[in-house]
């Protein structure tokens, strides 16, 4: 089905065996449109939500794009049904209305795109129109188009915990202060922003509150609640990896720069995610007799004193002696850790959950680049 809609709003649907525009898409009882899904984080949504049975339409904004998707080879390994997962072009995430064709017939929506940061310390120009501007319109356009389509029971939108924290708070002092999910949200913050880890969170706090607003406002006239999932800084395996370098382009860089010999002026925060976890609280999200909605749920581990980065070269040592003689770990890299205090246990207690480690992110980040290093040399 090809559709041309008004503006800059192209949608073709497409099925993933074999990439050809297809007349007609089977109604399904458990439709997700998932945005995102080209990212770390949303590329395990996505690989959750089709594992559970549900049928996937993934918004993307080419349709090379969604090739680059469709080809990976993890997706070969889910046993796919026939139309399972299709993908609907949207050149513009941010204009007016969207995903409204998108969204149609669809149960659930899984929000995952938004503006990441390329470092730590990049210097982006209009940083405001990058990521604050963009990840609230997109977010708000989301919400409308749930609206316009009817169909849909819930919308789980990616938010993150730096939503909920002040920079200062995430970057240092260590700080005794509890985030917790229903009762932690802060001002947006204005421009301008300098740094790209400055307009990230910020932009996470305006989308944050904007669709937490949002739903305030229309919650009367709406069928559908809203769950916000919040992780922490998430590491773990990437399944869209295919070469080593593939690891050094989400967060799993923030760990393995210092595990291949690199200094890092600025602290981490000490609360960490396993992407395992963060992809089944999203999708888990989408039951709704079972998971209260218009709530926010954290995605943290190590309980409320979080993870020490630099342990991770102890975990190194202990349990990849191999990779250290081949020189494949350095291990006189650094990276400070600064506190925060994030409580998650809400989010175990209703989903039904105990946070993976930070030795198992650490062990599931590295054990994949071995992997990848050896098919390397081969």
């Amino acid at each position: 089905m090809s559709t041309k809609l008004p503006g800059p709003r192209t949608s073709v649907i497409f099925n993933y065996q074999d990439h050809t525009s297809c007349d007609s898409l089977i109604m399904h009882s458990g439709l997700v449109l998932i945005t995102g899904a080209g990212g770390y984080v949303g590329f395990a949504v996505l690989c959750e939500t089709l594992r559970k049975g549900y049928y996937a339409r993934v918004a993307v904004r080419s349709t090379a794009k969604g090739d680059a998707i469709a080809s990976a080879p993890f997706l070969r390994t889910l046993g796919l049904k026939q139309n399972q997962i299709t993908f609907v072009t949207i050149p513009n995430f941010t204009a007016p209305h969207a995903f409204d064709e998108a969204a149609r017939d669809c149960t659930h929506i899984i929000h995952v795109a938004s503006p990441l940061p390329t470092a730590l310390d990049a210097v982006t120009s209009n940083n405001e129109e990058i990521f604050v501007t963009a990840a609230k319109k997109g977010t708000l356009a989301i919400l409308e188009a749930a609206r316009v389509a009817g169909t849909v029971e819930r919308v789980v939108i990616t938010s993150s915990y730096t939503a909920m924290r002040t920079l200062d708070a995430i970057f240092g002092p260590d700080s005794a202060d509890v985030v917790t999910a229903a009762g932690s949200r802060i001002l947006d913050v204005p421009g301008p922003y300098p740094l790209d880890m400055v307009a990230y969170p910020a932009s996470k706090i305006a989308a944050l509150n904007a669709s937490e607003a949002w739903i305030r406002e229309h919650g009367e006239e709406i069928r559908f609640d809203l769950v916000s999932i919040a992780p922490s800084f998430v590491l773990g395996r990437n399944e869209q990896a295919q070469k080593p370098d593939d690891l050094l382009t989400s967060t799993t860089l923030l760990l393995l720069n210092m595990l291949l010999g690199l200094h890092s002026p600025s602290p981490l925060p000490s609360a960490v995610a396993h992407i395992d976890d963060v992809a089944h609280v999203h999708v888990a999200s989408l039951d709704v007799e079972k998971i209260p909605g218009n709530r926010a749920y954290l995605v943290s581990s190590d309980g409320l004193k979080g993870a020490a980065w630099a342990t991770a070269k102890e975990i190194v040592k202990k349990d990849f002696p191999q990779a250290l003689k081949k020189q494949w770990f350095v291990l006189t890299g650094t990276q400070p850790t600064v506190c925060n205090t994030v409580d998650a246990s809400e989010t175990e207690e209703v989903f039904g959950i105990v946070h993976k480690d930070f030795e198992t992110q650490v062990m599931a980040t590295v054990a994949q680049y071995i992997e990848l290093k050896k098919m390397e040399e081969e």
